[in-house]
């Protein structure tokens, strides 16, 4: 545990950009307040900001319409809950000595919620080491990496790095691709490239981080947001502090764990469950809960920490109490096992780590993309990332980069308020792409009348590595106002594009074949539904129908005819 304790762990570190725009935009640029946590993090010298997870920089918070209220009322109804009862198989993993527990604990809300999406008893198990790799700077010989964070292997990194990595194209991986060593040594950067991405995460969440002033009920509702995360999604990052005597606050008997006097987490783990009756004598009798109940946490120290319970090895029972475990919270929504999207346009390749507030209820972020491929391509997800709860319309132009209202047409129009998070919005009617370049613009709405669009600030030393260029993002405050461009504060919107062609693999499994001929033909035949994705890849004539003539056109090029 020393090892693991005294390792740099880094936490999410969102930083907010205090734009100076044109007066043109006619609305004043303002940071939000800081949160609690982040406040005690700032006060610290840097060395000591080295031993810390650093909080979140803002307070996240949900609503408290009705329907919110029905589903956590019908979480909290479940007073105990483990996902080892659901996930056959689940196994304790072993960090050993290196810092990766941040890539543990991501990986692991990857790999139940795929669990729970498809079929429960199949484990997962993708590479943490290639996400602690992949995400570094200098490699043998001071080869750089040029997608990588400002960060170098064996120093921690944060849950916005690892997202951004299972979001980015860039990852997960299987195990079996890049294994597990207990070492964080200089490798050839080859080591980590040509690797074959096997998921695609479409959306994640922020939850709402604990604060010292909660009362019982905000802190029971925030409770229940991660139960009913848990129950259908997966497990959630969190951290813990474990950087006192660890063993005056642990009881080795039966996993209890609590530090009342903790302010800032030194440790990435993973909540799979909850018990509400967890007795408050289950924990160190030096420091004890003054109230039962406890969350289940998956650690990644293996099963050396033992129990009474040999079930429970390697696993902890915090309690709800405990004023860290609530304040770097991260989940999974959904994912899947096979990458469906033949081209990913993106100019924010590490991700959300900062926010832009106008004091408007709307806000426009729009990005300018070069098409990239000479096949025919259909726009067929747009994914966004933000920090408060917000709707967003999308709007397309197909044409060319133009930002001119007359030129952007609506493709999407949003009724539900989206989760700080990041989101995929699939279009109904996929938009095929006839210029060479094309331009994507989102409309973000606050109910609160104050809108915010997440951003990429590469401002901040972490994510100083990514390079910008001109004439590529812009905000506005209006569809028909002035654009700014982005590049001039040193930052990226956080839109992502992706496409699919029409060149015949249906089945995606990188080969055209047989079985893709009778996908088309039982589709042709009303026998079968296809996906979005699988209609374009069907229909090779590109006139938006599956008819005999794409039928033919299959046909031929599996026969090497055509």
């Amino acid at each position: 545990m020393k090892n693991t304790v005294n390792k740099r762990i880094l936490c999410i570190s969102i930083i907010s950009l205090i734009f100076i725009l044109s007066p043109i935009v006619q609305a004043d640029v303002t940071e939000p307040e800081y949160s609690d946590k982040y406040k005690i993090w700032l006060k610290l010298s840097e060395e000591e900001k080295k031993k810390y997870i650093e909080p979140i920089k803002y307070d996240i918070e949900y609503s408290t319409n009705k329907n919110n209220m029905a589903r956590m009322l019908k979480s909290s109804s479940k007073s105990y809950f483990d996902l080892r009862d659901v996930i056959s198989g689940m196994k304790i993993k072993n960090q050993m000595s290196t810092s990766q527990c941040w890539a543990f604990s991501t990986l692991s809300s990857l790999e139940t919620n795929l669990s729970l999406l498809n079929d429960k008893k199949y484990i997962y198990d993708f590479s943490e080491r290639h996400l602690e790799y992949a995400t570094s700077l200098t490699f043998k010989n001071n080869v750089k990496n040029s997608i990588g964070y400002n960060r170098e292997v064996g120093s921690g990194g944060t849950t916005l790095m690892a997202l951004s990595y299972l979001t980015n194209g860039t990852g997960a991986i299987q195990e079996t691709d890049m294994p597990f060593e207990n070492n964080e040594n200089k490798i050839e950067i080859s080591e980590i490239q040509n690797k074959k991405t096997c998921t695609k995460v479409n959306d994640w969440v922020i939850f709402p981080n604990f604060k010292s002033d909660d009362t019982e009920s905000k802190r029971t509702e925030k409770i229940n947001n991660i139960k009913s995360h848990i129950e259908k999604y997966g497990s959630v990052f969190a951290c813990i502090n474990t950087g006192q005597s660890f063993y005056s606050y642990y009881n080795m008997a039966t996993g209890a764990y609590y530090v009342p006097n903790a302010q800032l987490g030194d440790h990435a783990v993973s909540i799979i469950g909850w018990d509400d009756n967890y007795a408050v004598e289950n924990f160190n009798s030096s420091n004890r809960p003054t109230k039962p109940g406890a969350f289940i946490v998956r650690n990644s120290w293996g099963e050396q920490f033992t129990t009474d319970n040999p079930n429970n090895a390697g696993y902890l029972f915090v309690s709800y109490e405990d004023p860290v475990i609530g304040s770097v919270l991260t989940g999974i929504v959904d994912s899947e096992n096979k990458v469906w999207y033949d081209e990913l346009y993106q100019h924010d390749k590490l991700g959300i780590n900062s926010i832009m507030t106008l004091s408007t209820p709307k806000v426009y972020a729009a990005n300018i993309f070069d098409k990239q491929s000479a096949k025919q391509e259909f726009i067929t997800s747009v994914s966004i990332a933000i920090m408060s709860e917000q709707t967003c319309n999308i709007y397309i132009n197909e044409k060319n980069g133009n930002l001119n209202k007359n030129d952007l047409k609506l493709v999407y129009s949003g009724t539900e308020e989206l989760k700080p998070g990041y989101h995929t919005i699939k279009l109904e009617n996929p938009i095929k792409i006839i210029g060479e370049k094309f331009a994507v613009a989102v409309e973000y709405t606050c109910g609160n009348g104050t809108a915010k669009v997440g951003v990429e600030n590469v401002n901040t030393s972490t994510y100083s590595t990514e390079k910008l260029e001109s004439n590529r993002s812009y905000i506005s405050n209006a569809l028909n106002g002035n654009w700014i461009d982005l590049k001039d504060s040193g930052a990226i919107a956080n839109i992502k594009v992706f496409t699919n062609n029409t060149d015949g693999d249906i089945d995606k499994n990188g080969n055209i074949t047989i079985n893709d001929l009778s996908l088309q033909r039982n589709f042709i035949l009303n026998q079968i539904k296809l996906s979005n994705e699988q209609k374009i890849k069907a229909d090779l004539d590109g006139n938006g129908q599956i008819t005999l003539n794409d039928l033919a056109k299959l046909r031929r090029k599996i026969l090497g005819q055509e």
